[in-house]
């Protein structure tokens, strides 16, 4: 009997998290059961994460029936828990099949419970009664209770059970539990005991890495609340101790618990950067969720770790009970007043299944979305157009972008795993010969229409579809350039014959002000100025414009209409060849918009990332052209 184990990324055209999509949880539970799979001759895979992370849904569901799996696992996030569902749903289509879902979105109160696609509910952690998926008689919810992780020293990466992330980075935990019972959060619904894996797990970790990974990128403690180590400094001696390359380490932790003696300790140990949850300023905000917060000693542990070069980054949560526009208006007030705008990131309140907020949401008048990310609707003092105003203060007086721009792909690349940009030259073509590139399309798509006449818009439109019915659960980029045909009644068919209602991503961006509110296609314009204002009628359908003339920059800010905000959504198209010392200068040229940089000479951007370590680098390079 054999099985694959299948983690799905978060659905991202900026490739932003995919070095995150580490299968630990599959890691862990295959390295702990490892004797009991070999006895009974289970062969139990992971799917790579460069398959799971870039394949799209056509990819995954033909891999799975092309090498016969017995055993279909998914581990489930709110992220992915539909596609989840939609892979398991087609392979059980053509073939009997037994699924199994576990993950934080499989709890008591999970909405999916009772899904015909769905064998096997796994609730809790999966280590110690992960053989229960094996009985000749399985249960359709299995309990998983606390593993005993403080026998656990090996990790892993270094028994190859799993591979570093696609940034050559790391995850790991050396805790599991909470103290700490705040409302929102799940962690410690089932978790209050805390419980520390053994003393040598980290002296293994290390080694492995100094081994045979020197240039890592990161290691992601995954801990969430750090502080509680019992003799936390003489700990941070321990891994100081054993980090001797000085591995940048990120976690999270408690700013009021930091003085400067930790701050110095955890910057000899090698952490560059972590998380504090501040969420609110209010203290009756503060209290309607179980948190306290000493704002004083707060601010005194983010001085004390910036002296320490370590960069603070601080949460807060819009939309929880109790807070108003105006608390909220406090806290980011609060934030910018203490020089923290930078440091800051604001997340839309998620009421969790089996989270105590969700539980007693009625009581306190909370309204919320049904389905992942399940946002706050309205708090009871804000409600939907609140959540806007809220993200408006937080863009002016931070002067961020709360959203981030889809840049597409249009690097000019013969190799990769996956396709992930198709140029179109012929739409009769593209038509044609879809059926050859269809099976390895990526998950993100960049269709370039290079050439488009009106009377091929037919052809055009069935090649898009065709895609589309095989792979639901895509995110489309289609870039318009100068010379392709395009009107009103075009644009609006693409952003109806794509559109998922079902995506995630839609839901994700539900708070996000756009003129089509159709989020898992993305419409882009790419030429000059005589381009754009030619097409100037058109420019509400764009979710950015595509400009190749960075010297000329402030040009394009008189073709936008105000309302628009174009001079936010204007990527940089990098073409030609340019030296090291003019990349330096064109940096120089647009710091406020440097992640919207594209490229399509593969020198250039090779040069890119050798001078500013572009963070979608490694992932572009799994990534290849067509043309049609």
């Amino acid at each position: 009997m054999k099985g694959i184990w299948i983690q799905l990324p978060v659905p991202d055209f900026n490739f932003y998290y995919l070095d995150s999509n580490i299968p630990l949880a599959a890691g862990y539970t295959i390295l702990n059961n490892f004797e009991f799979l070999k006895e009974n001759k289970l062969g139990i895979e992971i799917l790579s994460q460069e398959i799971s992370s870039l394949a799209s849904d056509l990819f995954l569901i033909n891999y799975i029936l092309e090498n016969n799996y017995d055993l279909l696992f998914f581990t489930s996030y709110m992220w992915n828990i539909e596609r989840n569902l939609y892979i398991s749903k087609k392979v059980k289509e053509i073939r009997n099949i037994k699924t199994i879902f576990g993950g934080p979105e499989i709890s008591k109160d999970s909405p999916w419970l009772g899904d015909k696609n769905i064998d096997v509910f796994f609730i809790g952690e999966s280590e110690g009664d992960f053989k229960k998926v094996f009985l000749e008689h399985f249960p359709e919810v299995i309990s998983g209770k606390p593993y005993d992780v403080s026998k656990v020293f090996k990790n892993p990466y270094s028994e190859k059970v799993i591979e570093c992330g696609l940034g050559k980075n790391f995850f790991l935990e050396t805790m599991r539990g909470c103290p700490y019972r705040c409302k929102y959060c799940f962690y410690s619904k089932n978790r209050v005991r805390v419980r520390f894996y053994h003393k040598d797990l980290l002296k293994n970790f290390f080694k492995y890495q100094r081994e045979f990974f020197k240039n890592s990128k990161e290691l992601y403690i995954l801990d969430p609340s750090f502080e509680v180590h019992p003799d936390l400094k003489g700990f941070l001696r321990k891994v100081a101790n054993l980090n001797t390359q000085k591995l940048p380490i990120h976690t999270e932790i408690r700013a009021e618990k930091i003085d400067s003696e930790v701050a110095s300790l955890m910057k000899e140990t090698g952490f560059k950067s972590v998380e504090l949850g501040l969420q609110s300023t209010s203290e009756t905000v503060l209290s309607g969720i179980s948190r306290k917060t000493d704002l004083e000693e707060f601010l005194n542990g983010v001085v004390e770790l910036r002296k320490n070069g370590i960069d603070p980054q601080i949460g807060m949560i819009i939309g929880l009970p109790g807070d108003t526009i105006e608390s909220f208006y406090e806290t980011v007030s609060w934030l910018k007043k203490n020089d923290l705008s930078l440091n800051s990131e604001a997340f839309i309140l998620s009421l969790l299944p089996q989270t105590e907020l969700r539980e007693g949401a009625r009581h306190k008048n909370l309204k919320y979305m049904e389905r992942p990310p399940y946002f706050v609707l309205d708090n009871g003092n804000i409600d939907e157009r609140g959540i806007f105003n809220c993200i408006k203060i937080l863009e002016d007086e931070f002067n961020i972008e709360y959203y981030p721009w889809e840049v597409p792909n249009l690097l000019n690349s013969r190799d990769g795993m996956f396709i992930g940009k198709i140029e179109i030259f012929s739409p009769l073509n593209f038509y044609e010969n879809l059926n050859r590139a269809l099976p390895e399309l990526s998950n993100v798509m960049t269709v370039d229409v290079v050439n488009l006449k009106e009377g091929e818009v037919e052809y055009f439109l069935k090649g898009l579809l065709k895609i589309y019915q095989n792979n639901p659960y895509m995110l489309f980029n289609i870039v318009f350039e100068d010379g392709a045909y395009f009107n009103e009644g075009l644009l609006r068919k693409i952003l109806d014959l794509l559109y998922n209602e079902e995506h995630y991503y839609n839901r994700l961006n539900y708070y996000r002000e756009d003129f089509t509110k159709i989020y898992n296609v993305r419409l882009h314009m790419k030429g000059d100025i005589s381009f754009f204002k030619k097409k100037r009628k058109f420019l509400p359908y764009f979710s950015s414009l595509i400009y190749e003339a960075i010297e000329d920059i402030d040009k394009i800010f008189e073709v936008g209409d105000k309302i628009l905000f174009f001079h936010k959504f204007t990527i940089h198209d990098l073409k030609r060849e340019y030296s090291f010392d003019e990349l330096k200068e064109i940096k120089k040229l647009i710091p406020n918009f440097f992640d919207t940089v594209i490229f399509e000479n593969k020198k250039i951007f090779k040069k890119w990332n050798l001078l500013f370590e572009v963070e979608s680098a490694n992932i572009l390079k799994l990534l290849k052209s067509v043309r049609f």
